[in-house]
């Protein structure tokens, strides 16, 4: 969170192409780890209240196709578009045009649903068309060769992120004009190796952040959960976040304002 304010401060017209590229995927692991992170909780406060609360995440950074990532991220929120508003349109029973506009329906829904700005209708706009084409077009080659599907997937899911998270269109704009510098843009800011710094300061959490967006922590942890040490190491956990709290490290929860 703290590397994608980072980039907020400088300014997107002063970076370069790869720290925009590291910022967006420090982004990208934020909003997953912020968003699956209070679902866990919530479950888990959950549970001691006596209410079984549905799983909200599923592993989605490993989804090979932007229509499986959106079975696994937010599900109860995904759910509740498929029940009451493309299912009583006709979801897909009325013929592909009907079908197509129905997905119209959901996506702007979903974007208006998270925000009245004009990056959100983008955001909702370009899930439509990303989903549409799997649907009708390059789906089952994707599913079929799960390599290139997670390769698409590594690029398609922080450039939807980076609409998401850029309100004003303007600075949108100017951040992929240096996320993919055209048209005899320099590579590089005017600080050559500004990537260098902040992949020096932010490395650990980076590598860490992208290691709890995949199943093997959960799989260790499974592993050794009855065990006395895996209490103290849970405490130590617990009292260094209450600290980084206290201290004033922690940023605000990114989806609070929706």
């Amino acid at each position: 969170g703290k590397l994608w304010a980072d980039l907020k401060t400088i300014g997107y017209d002063s970076i370069s192409t790869p720290l925009a590229w590291m910022g967006l995927i420090a982004f990208s692991i934020q909003i997953y780890l912020d968003f699956f992170g209070y679902s866990v909780m919530a479950i888990g406060l959950g549970e001691m209240l006596g209410f079984k609360i549905p799983k909200n995440f599923d592993f989605p950074y490993l989804s090979r196709s932007m229509t499986e990532f959106w079975r696994r991220w937010h599900i109860t929120l995904g759910s509740w578009f498929r029940e009451y508003i493309y299912i009583p349109l006709g979801g897909n029973r009325k013929g592909k045009c009907r079908t197509v506009l129905n997905l119209l329906a959901v996506w702007l829904l979903t974007g208006i649903w998270h925000g009245a700005g004009y990056n959100f209708i983008l955001w909702g706009l370009l899930l439509f068309t990303l989903i549409t084409l799997e649907k009708y077009i390059t789906g089952n080659f994707l599913n079929r060769h799960p390599a290139v599907g997670h390769l698409y997937m590594l690029f398609a899911i922080p450039l939807t992120w980076a609409v998401f998270a850029i309100e004003d269109t303007a600075q949108l704009f100017e951040f992929f004009s240096r996320l993919f510098p055209f048209f005899g843009q320099s590579v590089f800011s005017s600080f050559r190796y500004d990537y260098m710094k902040y992949l020096n300061m932010y490395y650990p959490f980076i590598i860490f952040g992208f290691l709890f967006c995949t199943r093997l922590p959960y799989k260790i942890l499974k592993k050794i959960r009855n065990k006395g040490i895996i209490a103290i190491i849970l405490l130590l956990i617990f009292s260094t976040v209450v600290y980084c709290i206290l201290k004033g490290f922690d940023d605000p929860f990114l989806y609070f304002r929706f």
